[in-house]
């Protein structure tokens, strides 16, 4: 409806975005926030978050991975379930990646034998209550195993520094599942498997 009015578009999108409202002050952000706060960490924060494995939706959080494929694991798992659970058909989300420095004493899940029951993929009860228990006692989150590497849900925004633009990524989902990955920095696409 909007057309090529790119002003209007973004006046719908501060006015219907959890982020516009808070960039705005309509609504107050429920965290301290760091000077200089990077945009897309205010987001995570902000933003209600959809149920997956390490959240019921409640906690607020970001995700945060220590390698390229390790980040790329995180949200396909996140984004396919949302994708899935509205039936979207064949498309390419795009996404920018950056590169933030990790501070702070985390807990640690690691080890998938030892912690099991937070890997249950056909139940998350475990995870769920692990996360509402560590954002009830102030913790800065926890770091748990992806298989490509390990990942952080980070309960506190000021454990987060140094952001800066890494790269940017193409995820291609087929309908079912994402099936490959595009690096604009390397130029060309990689296979996901499983």
């Amino acid at each position: 409806m909007l057309g090529e009015d790119s002003a209007g578009l973004q006046a719908l999108i501060d006015l219907t975005s959890h982020t516009g409202r808070h960039d705005r002050d309509v609504v107050p952000l429920s965290f301290p926030a760091p000077l200089n706060m990077p945009a897309a960490v205010r987001a995570a924060f902000a933003f209600p978050a959809p149920e997956w494995q390490f959240s019921d939706g409640t906690v607020p959080h970001i995700v945060v991975a220590d390698t390229l494929r390790a980040a790329i694991t995180s949200a396909t798992e996140r984004y396919g379930q949302f994708l899935r659970d509205t039936e979207q058909g064949p498309c390419t989300l795009s996404f920018v990646v950056e590169r933030y420095r990790l501070t702070g004493d985390f807990h640690t899940i690691t080890d998938r034998e030892v912690f099991a029951p937070c890997y249950n993929s056909a139940d998350f009860s475990v995870a769920h209550a692990l996360v509402n228990s560590l954002s009830t006692e102030k913790a800065n989150g926890l770091i748990y195993d992806c298989l490509v590497g390990e990942t952080a849900l980070v309960l506190k925004p000021a454990c987060l520094s140094g952001f800066n633009t890494e790269r940017s990524v193409a995820l291609d989902w087929n309908g079912a599942a994402f099936e490959r990955y595009y690096d604009y920095r390397d130029l060309h696409w990689s296979r996901l498997v499983g």
